[in-house]
């Protein structure tokens, strides 16, 4: 904060899960935000997400929570499975996580999540630019400026960088490079009528086995199933 309680104007370089949510959090705080997107739309790349109680706690202060809840799936219980022959290994009881941790256990698509914040960004005010492919953030002493890939230039006192793994503004804070592991992981969603079931598709099962690992989880109001 700068001043008595203000927050400085602040701009998020990228507009996923992570640049929305910065922005929500600073916007309902009183905060002048701009959010700074890359691609011609907010839109999210990928299947399903997980989400446990220390991020649905937060999603229902910020008012996003009842925003999915239609949407999301709250699976039964985590199982954790043998690959090979099917057998249950164990299990961990979700259906209490309110009671116990103050928010439920969901599963839902990542696109129905950035939906929903996108909303409520643009009911608390924030700016929202897209097709803004940052090339450059410098400071200049007083404040922070980004120079876009067509020219445009946004200032503000701060900036957050919300990039993504190929991130344009790590590199002005840290010279550490992304590691490839080795291992892929494929993600997709596919409608349950085409699920072969090995097991209760109300849970979230993990499959392991010698070297593998498969997660399957209903994914859109029982109409969807990602693995």
């Amino acid at each position: 904060m700068t001043g008595r309680g203000r927050l400085p104007e602040t701009l998020i370089v990228g507009g996923g899960i992570g640049g929305l949510s910065a922005a929500l959090c600073l916007a309902r705080r009183g905060g002048t935000v701009s959010v700074l997107e890359r691609s011609k739309s907010f839109a999210e790349v990928g299947a399903g997400i997980q989400l446990a109680p220390n991020a649905t706690r937060i999603l229902g202060r910020l008012g996003v929570l009842e925003m999915i809840l239609p949407l999301a799936v709250r699976p039964r219980r985590l199982v954790l499975a043998d690959a090979v022959d099917s057998r249950e290994l164990t299990s961990l009881e979700l259906t209490d996580f309110p009671a116990r941790y103050g928010g439920p256990y969901l599963v839902l698509h990542r696109n129905d999540l950035l939906s929903a914040l996108l909303e409520a960004c643009q009911q608390s005010g924030v700016k929202l630019h897209t097709d803004a492919g940052v090339t450059e953030l410098r400071d200049t002493g007083t404040d922070t400026v980004a120079t876009c890939a067509d020219g445009r230039e946004f200032r503000a006192e701060i900036a957050i960088g919300a990039d993504g793994l190929h991130s344009r503004i790590r590199p002005q804070f840290t010279d550490d490079e992304v590691i490839n592991s080795g291992f892929v992981a494929y993600r997709g969603a596919i409608p349950m009528e085409h699920v072969e079931r090995h097991a209760d598709l109300r849970d979230v099962v993990a499959w392991i086995g010698p070297d593998l690992h498969l997660v399957q989880y209903p994914l859109r109001s029982g109409k969807m199933y990602n693995q």
